[in-house]
């Protein structure tokens, strides 16, 4: 049985946190214990993976979905160790044959950690974009049209230093235009810095 790319690369995802979690608790560091999940202030983050996109073209479904290379990058403020204000930005992208075709995810919204701990739930709203492009020999053609999105993701992280959290994180994004929905699934390594003042 051979696994979709996406799935695949979520799997991928999911090991290599793993493996960068155990590498940092090897790193050179005086601190004894485990790091708290402290959150409060600003912070930056950017994740990447794969995910299976679909699209409708004036309402007719493209005949099946399409597994490419995502990614993601975010700036937010956390108010307290269970909530932040995110600006997100995700994106999907598929090249073959001289056609590529790019979707991407502007939102605004919050991400819940419940108990104040690793787990982290987010949503948002915002614009999106659809975008394609050909190239002919020299000649190279492209339409692309802006619409609203939404976003919905999930992940949990693990504080490899006190400032540095990296962890699996999943997501659903969609974007509607007047010709064009799509909508992409991914899994994604992120990697997150928190701007904490010194102890």
């Amino acid at each position: 049985m051979r696994f979709p790319f996406s799935f695949r690369l979520s799997l991928v995802a999911a090991a290599a946190s793993v493996v960068l979690l155990a590498a940092s608790a090897f790193a050179a560091d005086t601190h004894s214990g485990p790091w708290p999940e402290d959150r409060n202030g600003w912070l930056i983050g950017f994740g990447v993976g794969g995910g299976s996109a679909g699209l409708k073209l004036d309402g007719e479904s493209a005949d099946e979905r399409e597994d490419s290379y995502t990614g993601s990058f975010r700036v937010g403020h956390a108010f307290s160790n269970q909530l932040a204000l995110d600006a997100q930005v995700n994106g999907w992208t598929r090249e073959e044959n001289g056609s590529t075709g790019t979707f991407d995810a502007a939102t605004v919204g919050l991400s819940f950690y419940p108990g104040g701990h690793g787990l982290m739930l987010r949503g948002g709203v915002g614009l999106g974009g659809v975008g394609f492009s050909n190239k002919a020999g020299n000649v190279t053609t492209s339409t692309s049209e802006i619409g609203y999105a939404a976003h919905a993701g999930a992940g949990y992280e693990f504080r490899a230093k006190r400032t540095l959290a990296i962890g699996p994180q999943f997501n659903w994004s969609y974007v509607s235009t007047d010709s064009f929905k799509a909508d992409w699934i991914d899994g994604e390594v992120a990697f997150v810095w928190y701007f904490l003042p010194k102890p």
